[in-house]
């Protein structure tokens, strides 16, 4: 990354990249410009402060889950997919 893009990056992240990098992290490292430019927006931001906290807290508790093997039941299951399904519909009619 040129010192030019990192420098814009660290100054202009908005809150839609910024929930990203947060999800991002739980996936691969964070280059070092991903990282400050993070720190820095979530300094301004408490909606991307409690985002962070929030997908934090699902994390552990889904390693928690994992780790006593804990399975849901079929209609736990189906209640989640179904909910999952109407917020992706409720998001389509938005985009029109």
């Amino acid at each position: 990354m040129s010192l030019w893009r990192a420098i814009v990056m660290l100054l202009t992240l908005k809150c839609d990249h910024a929930t990203h990098l947060i999800s991002d992290n739980y996936q691969r490292n964070l280059t070092g410009v991903e990282r400050w430019a993070l720190r820095l927006h979530q300094l301004s931001c408490r909606y991307c402060r409690r985002f962070a906290r929030q997908i934090q807290r699902l994390h552990e508790a889904a390693r928690r889950l994992a780790a006593n093997d804990v399975r849901l039941s079929t209609e736990a299951r189906q209640r989640i997919a179904t909910s999952l399904d109407a917020g992706m519909d409720a998001g389509r009619d938005s985009d029109a």
